[in-house]
């Protein structure tokens, strides 16, 4: 590299939103304030079991999207290239779903030795 230029690291690639499996929109939605404050009172959680997003912005998460469609709109982005199998045994059905859309990815919650791997693979799967 020449002197006084400046590259992206393999890391910072990862940012950039016109690569596949970019996760810039997903640093921008973990990014904003309102998350960042619901993170910092997980000490009060714990103690109370209240709901941390409840607990520091007075509403839910969800409501809170919808009355800022901007934030809206970067959680959608963030949230809209990926499927989470909750209870999903070995995760055959998300390998299928996976190998059919290979642009998406996956996690099996309740999984069971390898199988978030497998799941996870996309189309070989």
């Amino acid at each position: 590299m020449a002197p006084n230029t400046f590259a992206l690291n393999t890391l910072a690639e990862t940012l950039r939103s016109e690569i596949p499996g970019s996760l810039r929109d997903h640093f921008r939605y973990e990014g904003q304030p309102a998350l960042q404050q619901a993170y910092a009172a997980l000490g009060h959680v714990i103690r109370t079991g209240e709901c941390p997003f409840e607990y520091v912005r007075g509403t839910d998460l969800f409501s809170h999207l919808i009355a800022r469609p901007e934030l809206g709109q970067i959680f959608n982005n963030a949230m809209g290239r990926r499927i989470v199998d909750i209870g999903g045994g070995h995760g055959y059905l998300l390998a299928r779903i996976l190998r059919r859309y290979p642009e998406m990815r996956g996690l099996v919650e309740l999984y069971q030795g390898d199988t978030l791997r497998r799941a996870g693979a996309g189309p070989d799967a």
